[in-house]
């Protein structure tokens, strides 16, 4: 049975990724999924959270006020594909969820979670570690090597050890890209 737990579209994410929320569902129908989860990012809290395309103003420059607002829209909209493609295919709602730090984004998930009642899961994700996206491009990158101490060593130490801070907080169902720290690591088969 195919079937993905983890997406986003250009119409929640812009920047991050492209397509509208119905024409991933419409492409997932046409190639045979069976249950797809919807997983838009998480609002999150301070400009320094936001990746540099989402503050491209070619790119239609993302604000935090914009953030809370386009999640109350993304679970609107999903809920409504979810009913007009019921027969199709197994929509499940959720987020992915962020942590940057942990005081401030555990409590955020939780209060996510209850306050929606159609989110079904919450995908829990690393994709900064000291507060610097590792994802991004290489020179971010080094930028979170570097402040972790300046050993890749020491980043992927950290990284993890924020990633399990995640999960003994928040208990996902689901962990995404639980190996990030690779995509831009000079061994990317560390072990």
């Amino acid at each position: 049975m195919a079937f993905t737990m983890h997406s986003h579209s250009g119409q929640f994410c812009p920047g991050h990724a492209k397509d509208r929320l119905e024409e991933v569902i419409k492409h997932a129908i046409s190639v045979g999924y069976k249950t797809i989860g919807l997983t838009e990012h998480m609002p999150r809290t301070q400009l320094s959270d936001l990746y540099p395309e989402e503050l491209d103003p070619d790119q239609g420059q993302t604000t935090l006020a914009q953030l809370v607002p386009r999640n109350a829209s993304y679970l609107a909209e999903a809920q409504r594909l979810q009913a007009k493609y019921a027969s199709q295919i197994h929509i499940l709602i959720g987020f992915e969820g962020e942590w940057i730090r942990g005081a401030e984004y555990g409590p955020l998930i939780t209060s996510l979670l209850s306050s929606a009642p159609c989110v079904d899961y919450f995908i829990g994700s690393i994709h900064h570690t000291a507060g610097i996206p590792i994802d991004f491009d290489k020179a971010m990158f080094l930028q979170a090597q570097a402040a972790c101490g300046g050993s890749e060593e020491k980043l992927w130490e950290r990284y993890y050890d924020e990633q399990f801070e995640m999960l003994r907080a928040t208990r996902p169902k689901v962990v995404g890209h639980f190996d990030l720290i690779r995509l831009f690591s000079e061994q990317p088969d560390r072990r």
